[in-house]
């Protein structure tokens, strides 16, 4: 009787206890759901001379991770993209510093928040082409036009402003971080420890601006290393509001996996397509050999077909956004005779070293 009474009292323990941990898991899952996307990177699981593929996807060659840092030294204003969603609110850092300057006009390194080649925001240490004014910078560029929050239509509020002293310099880390929501944007420059030099915040007031985009690394002009970003995104635009279209959540950029391939006549391989940003509405892609002779491709796999060079392209399906891989096929009688060469003059050598050996014995 005692012993029924006690596994009855278990019995109702443990589905109070499975009750219990059931609401708190949910729970857990609940405010789990509340980021949508987090990255941290610090640089230091790639291998030397890495891209940082497929984590970045970059618009220039000289992207490279040495050192347990991303570097970059191009001219060219360019970008490194995070391989995530297009966010709607983003807070976003990163730490930067700028080791010399290549040119005389202005030249910028930073961290930026990116629709598009022409539709972005970007915080930056700028550098004056004549390389006395050192400062900061948060700018807006739409539709092309550079430095739209200060004009005409698209002219926005000033919130919070902390301007301080500043006169950055080379060889100095600092830490440079985008909070992004769908009421402003606040860019702000801190020293490593934390002690803030400089901040802005403008409102989205009219909201013809940016308001959303992929987490981002940008540079011009400068050689400058990036290190320990850190990525919060806690809602994307397909999550602004379950009744929103997706068709406006465009392709920025595609990748091709590996960038050049070798293979001989009648072997396959797989190429891979990475589509930036990760929640594109519109993931369609299209696959074409510029001389279907020499290679063949269907849905990414490439088959050698005669010796020769070939460029495979991937594009969307609107054409607007492409990447290629320089495919050289080779025939197995090259190698066969390559071979055959080799062994002919091995056994050659090995015959005049016996009857070099055979005349000295004698």
């Amino acid at each position: 009787m005692i012993l029924k009474k006690a596994l009855a009292i278990l019995f109702t323990v443990s589905q109070i206890l499975l009750t219990f941990s059931s609401t708190s898991l949910a729970g857990m899952d609940d405010a789990s759901n509340n980021t949508a996307f987090v990255y941290d990177d610090d640089f230091s699981g790639y291998a030397t001379g890495s891209d940082g593929m497929p984590n970045w996807v970059t618009n220039g060659f000289s992207w490279v991770i040495n050192d347990g840092y991303f570097k970059n030294d191009l001219v060219k204003k360019s970008f490194a993209l995070l391989n995530s969603p297009t966010g709607a609110e983003v807070s976003f850092e990163s730490e930067v510093m700028i080791k010399a300057s290549n040119g005389d006009k202005y030249k910028i390194a930073g961290i930026a928040v990116y629709t598009d080649y022409e539709n972005y925001w970007h915080l930056a240490l700028v550098e004056s082409p004549d390389k006395n004014n050192h400062y900061v910078e948060l700018e807006e560029m739409i539709n092309g036009k550079w430095c739209a929050q200060y004009k005409g239509s698209t002219k926005l509020e000033t919130g919070t402003v902390q301007p301080g002293s500043l006169h950055w310099d080379y060889n100095h880390p600092y830490l440079l971080k985008i909070t992004l929501n769908e009421l402003s944007i606040t860019g702000a420059l801190y020293e490593l420890d934390g002690s803030l030099i400089w901040k802005k915040k403008y409102l989205f007031k009219p909201d013809n601006c940016v308001k959303t985009g992929i987490p981002s690394l940008t540079t011009a002009a400068f050689e400058a290393q990036f290190d320990n970003v850190k990525v919060n995104i806690t809602k994307t635009v397909a999550g602004e509001n379950p009744n929103t279209s997706l068709d406006d959540i465009k392709v920025t950029n595609t990748k091709i996996t590996p960038e050049e391939l070798f293979i001989k006549v009648g072997q396959t391989r797989k190429l891979e397509a990475l589509i930036i940003p990760t929640n594109a509405s519109n993931k369609k892609i299209n696959w074409t050999s510029d001389n279907p002779q020499i290679a063949s491709v269907n849905d990414g796999v490439v088959k050698g077909l005669s010796p020769g060079t070939v460029f495979i392209r991937v594009s969307t399906e609107d054409q607007s956004i492409s990447d290629t891989c320089k495919v050289t096929v080779t025939s197995f009688s090259v190698y066969l005779f390559v071979g055959l060469y080799v062994l002919i003059v091995g056994i050659i050598a090995l015959l005049i070293f016996r009857y070099i050996r055979k005349k000295e014995k004698t």
